[in-house]
């Protein structure tokens, strides 16, 4: 809304100054033939030879009516900013969230857990993606907790990569103010409050972690304890300065300060989640087991086998536990990701609507202004394609030159404002050169209506 209130602005100022300029003419002005609609003809273009004369009669139009060339020049550079920043920002966006969700979740990932369990953790990935109230779930509950040998088993399965064991529970949490030092007055300065809410906690082992985050901060570290990292769903509602504070998780017992570390993207409970150590989050808790493990197969083995062998294990082990697979849930999330950043794509047709336009309107009373030059050029035997041809010169010209601005500075605004650690490979860089060459194209195409229209036009028509 902001961009488009000063974009606004700016069109009804620039807009406006022609006409106030050509409320003040002079009558001497109004009658010339060199100053028509408030585009006074300017020497200092000249032609020096006769090639490419069609070239040449374009340039030296443009450059004798260098008001009206620049006007239009950074209508479209403005309009080119904008495309340019909906459709690399978009593509740009859309490859680099799916590459979080998909580290976030983890490809190829199997769970392992209680069957009510399973149906839970599918539900908590599924909050990304959909609307919907889960009902209490008591995860501490000791049907839900796994047997200890489980891991052991699992690990003399060959094709398994690794292991990750976890327990997640519901806790109440609270924010602790943290204090920054004042460089100027030297001052402690108090920052936060004592926001409460309920989190998903997560205990996990920091050196056995299977996936990955992106994240604002650091990841939990073997060798520290009493650290979290909050997911930026909590770290927007209950924070001021999540890695300058500390956070309380309510335990059965005693409550103990979590210094936050990080803060990560993470579809997991819609990012209402906290990470910590496992064996903190026990010693809280009071529970010495855990309720869920994850399971990463290697990529060279035979996927169906390797599933097989661990189902078989597993129901020896308990038959209420089930086995199933993540890479549905991470396409459901990459296909809601997929579907909200290609309706952002089509914002940039307002904008290109907009550029063409312009640029018509632009044609247009170029070809009112060079309405006699162009009847003594056909006088002269020249073919309404010469007229066509000249013109659709000047509209490319100035189309190319707006163009190669708006998209050098829409690039460096995605790049750098827009998206935080983007990711770029040779095949995003081909969808956004393609897109904008058909921006550059279909632009460039509706603004040759008004030409097309003139240039068929008989010779008495174009100097009456």
């Amino acid at each position: 809304m902001l961009v488009f209130a000063v974009y606004f602005v700016l069109a009804l100022i620039f807009g406006a100054k022609p006409i106030l300029d050509t409320t003040k003419i002079e009558p001497a002005k109004a009658l010339s033939p060199n100053y028509y609609l408030g585009i006074s003809k300017e020497p200092g273009f000249k032609i020096v030879s006769k090639s490419a004369l069609t070239i040449k009669i374009a340039l030296r139009s443009l450059f004798r009516r260098k008001s009206a060339t620049i006007r239009i020049l950074l209508c479209l550079t403005t309009v080119f900013i904008l495309v340019t920043v909906a459709v690399a920002g978009g593509i740009i966006a859309d490859q680099t969230t799916k590459g979080w969700v998909e580290k976030a979740i983890g490809k190829d990932m199997v769970v392992i857990a209680h069957k009510e369990m399973c149906n839970q953790y599918r539900l908590l990935l599924s909050k990304f993606h959909k609307v919907e109230e889960i009902s209490q779930f008591n995860y501490t509950e000791d049907k839900y907790l796994l047997s200890d040998e489980l891991p052991n088993w699992l690990n003399q399965i060959s094709g398994i990569l690794g292991i990750e064991m976890r327990l997640i529970l519901e806790a109440q949490i609270r924010e602790v103010p943290g204090y920054i030092l004042n460089s100027e007055t030297g001052a402690h300065i108090s920052i936060g409050d004592r926001r409460e809410g309920v989190s998903l906690i997560v205990g996990v082992e920091p050196e056995k972690v299977l996936t990955n985050w992106f994240l604002e901060g650091e990841f939990l570290k073997k060798d520290k304890s009493w650290e979290a990292v909050i997911g930026d769903s909590i770290a927007h509602k209950m924070f001021t300065l999540p890695l300058k504070q500390e956070l309380i998780v309510f335990g059965r017992e005693s409550n103990r300060f979590f210094n936050v570390t990080g803060v990560c993207v993470d579809p997991l409970n819609n990012g209402n989640v906290t990470y910590v150590p496992l064996k903190d989050l026990q010693n809280v808790t009071g529970i010495s087991k855990i309720n869920l493990i994850l399971v990463k197969i290697e990529a060279s083995s035979n996927r169906t086998e390797v599933l097989n062998r661990i189902s078989v294990k597993v129901a020896e082990v308990n038959e209420d536990y089930e086995v199933f697979e993540l890479n549905q849930i991470l396409e459901e999330n990459i296909g809601f990701l997929d579907y909200v950043w290609s309706t952002i794509l089509f914002l940039p047709l307002f904008s290109l609507a907009s550029a063409s336009l312009c640029l018509m309107c632009y044609i247009m009373l170029i070809l009112i202004e060079q309405r006699q030059e162009f009847g003594v050029l056909r006088a002269l035997g020249a073919k309404p394609k010469t007229v066509l041809e000249i013109v659709s010169w000047q509209s490319l010209i100035v189309l190319l030159s707006s163009c190669a601005l708006g998209i050098a500075f829409g690039i460096i605004m995605t790049l750098l404002i827009l998206v935080p650690e983007p990711l770029v490979t040779g095949f995003t860089i081909m969808e956004i050169a393609g897109w904008l060459l058909m921006a550059l194209a279909a632009t460039f195409v509706f603004s040759l209506y008004p030409a097309i229209k003139f240039s068929k036009k008989s010779l008495i028509q174009i100097m009456t």
